[in-house]
């Protein structure tokens, strides 16, 4: 791996968005999951932009499903702010990320207060 960061915002109350920046795989998995968790818990939205994402591996995938299973059991909302790369943007349609999160292609999307049902 290259370079893997995150960078989180809170954009309104009970908001926050994580913004992956770079390349995410297996050695950053544990530490992710742990940021977004505890995030899920003390906000009513959690948004993962992958706009500056240059590689996601499965681990990160897998990482975004638990997350959502996780703000749903609590009664958050999760959603997946798309407009990346190519290849990060395959990995998820071929996880069928792209079918069973809640995907918007912009911030204002990502923040909507009311949120659209959501697959799965």
């Amino acid at each position: 791996m290259i370079d893997s960061t995150w960078r989180v915002t809170h954009p309104r109350a009970g908001a926050a968005v994580v913004s992956l920046l770079g390349e995410h795989d297996l050695a950053v998995k544990q530490r992710l999951e742990a940021v977004l968790n505890g995030l899920v818990v003390t906000n009513d939205l959690v948004v993962v932009d992958v706009s500056e994402s240059a590689f996601v591996d499965s681990s990160i995938i897998n990482v975004l499903f638990a997350c959502n299973r996780h703000a749903h059991n609590v009664g958050s909302s999760f959603r997946l702010q798309m407009g990346t790369a190519a290849i990060v943007e395959r990995a998820l349609q071929v996880a069928g990320a792209l079918d069973m999160l809640e995907v918007v292609h912009n911030r204002e999307d990502a923040l909507k207060k009311s949120p659209t049902s959501a697959p799965g």
